[in-house]
């Protein structure tokens, strides 16, 4: 099996459990009620007016980009790689999602969005985040509010939550692109729209050109930060078809020759392959579990990996060091051989050896974990 049946290897009934997990590592806080309000019609018309005089000057400042979320883990030069793809957009009666930049380079695509309220009286929340999140997990200068104090702040009545993700039912991307999940950053805007970015690894994409179906959604009701919200009724859904040029800017790669056996978390590394970009290095693990999981179409899984290197100061990165990007697939069926993909920061040179943590989670609050120096010959 390849990256292309990702989704029947991980189907969409474990993602409470992956949320799980992530939340736990994220440690976003307690979730509380959103914060409720009444406005008056006349403040409507007063965050009107403000809304539109943002809009204006954002108009000339410009927001953010797809270098601004990498927050210089890349190299100078992959701002060269990043295409402009102003002008394409797809509309909800709640909210409209405009695409700005695309990079597609074989391993990784990413690509920003920029979405606006189509309700003045409406705070834009990315899917994931609730109004008792920290301000500042959409900008840098929210340290002392949650979203919903801010948001009262400015006067809203409620929220419009908005997600963008592959569209997993296309036919369009059945083959490589079906094994995708994009992982979401969002940032807050002076005029309070939204700019996401969205990230996925996968294993040797393929050449030339790439074709994506993507599903835009909105809703009052908060979306997830995974595809579950696709199915549901009660999201408005817009698609948006994307067709993205390769930029071949692999520089050199490096591949480990040595079994490694890690028994406290019952697993044996067959590599690992180093892929060096400017945009990011990328880093695959090939292993396999002792206990093989069974597959059957579908597949329920009890424990999950995690890995994570260790870098220069001590710290392990377990959500991937660029655009905080993972992912795994099977790659063979037989033998029960899976892939864990991720991302270091881009570097001039590759390193000769790295650190490698893998920990398994029984649940959130239960880790067991192993580090193993890979070594990679010349």
């Amino acid at each position: 099996m390849t990256g292309k049946n990702f989704r029947d290897a991980f189907p969409i009934m474990d993602e409470g459990f992956r949320c799980a997990v992530l939340q736990a590592l994220e440690d976003i806080g307690k979730e509380r009620e959103p914060v409720k309000r009444k406005i008056s019609v006349g403040a409507v018309l007063v965050a009107a007016i403000v809304m539109l005089a943002a809009v204006a000057a954002a108009a000339v400042v410009g927001g953010w980009g797809m270098m601004d979320f990498l927050e210089g883990k890349s190299l100078p030069e992959a701002g060269e790689m990043i295409q402009s793809m102003e002008g394409q957009t797809a509309e909800t009666e709640l909210a409209t999602f405009t695409l700005k930049e695309a990079l597609y380079d074989g391993y990784g695509v990413y690509m920003t969005f920029s979405v606006r309220s189509k309700d003045p009286t409406k705070f834009l929340l990315p899917g994931g985040q609730i109004p008792g999140n920290k301000l500042s997990n959409l900008k840098e200068d929210g340290a002392d509010l949650t979203i919903g104090e801010y948001a009262e702040g400015k006067g809203y009545e409620g929220y419009t939550y908005v997600g963008a993700e592959i569209d997993y039912k296309s036919e369009v991307n059945r083959g490589s692109a079906d094994g995708l999940m994009f992982n979401t950053r969002a940032h807050l805007e002076e005029d309070d729209s939204l700019t996401l970015m969205l990230a996925a690894v996968a294993s040797d994409l393929g050449e030339g050109q790439l074709t994506l179906q993507m599903m835009c959604g909105a809703s009052d009701v908060n979306l997830t930060d995974t595809i579950v919200w696709q199915d549901r009724p009660s999201v408005q859904k817009a698609s948006l078809l994307l067709k993205l040029q390769k930029t071949d800017t692999v520089r050199r790669e490096r591949i480990s020759r040595e079994t490694v056996d890690m028994p406290a978390v019952g697993m044996t590394i067959q590599r690992v392959r180093l892929i060096q970009t400017p945009l990011t290095t990328y880093y695959e693990v090939d292993y396999t579990p002792y206990e093989k999981f069974v597959y059957n179409g579908s597949i329920r899984r009890n424990k999950a990996y995690l890995f994570g290197v260790v870098n220069g100061e001590g710290k392990v990165v377990y959500r991937s060091a660029v655009a905080n990007i993972s992912s795994m697939c099977m790659v063979d069926r037989e033998t029960g051989m899976w892939r864990a993909l991720g991302t270091l920061p881009a570097s001039e040179t590759l390193p000769d050896e790295l650190q490698l943590r893998v920990s398994i989670i029984d649940d959130p609050s239960n880790w067991t974990s192993e580090t193993v120096t890979i070594r990679f010959p010349e």
